[in-house]
């Protein structure tokens, strides 16, 4: 059923929502998931809906394994007196 774009979109609409188990994400990776969701956006160019949730599965598979996701941003945003200038003679 490769070729069916209703088919293939309501398995991509499906993804996310296992993906969200770390377990899920790494066999989903080893299996060589991504090349799946790619190719299915290649054999519909013209679907919004398929590349939408295309994209949403793109983006879970591309989550770091382990307990360290998110903790750059984060850090970044707890500690902010590097980034805004507060009254320096630079932001005058």
């Amino acid at each position: 059923f490769a070729d069916v774009e209703g088919i293939q979109t309501m398995c991509l609409k499906c993804l996310p929502y296992l993906l969200e188990d770390e377990s899920q994400r790494t066999t989903a990776q080893r299996a060589g998931l991504t090349d799946s969701v790619l190719r299915a956006m290649v054999l519909f160019p013209d679907s919004i809906e398929l590349h939408t949730v295309a994209f949403h599965t793109l983006v879970l598979l591309a989550r770091p394994l382990g307990g360290n996701e998110g903790m750059l941003f984060h850090t970044a945003m707890v500690n902010t007196r590097g980034i805004f200038n507060n009254g320096s003679s630079s932001s005058k």
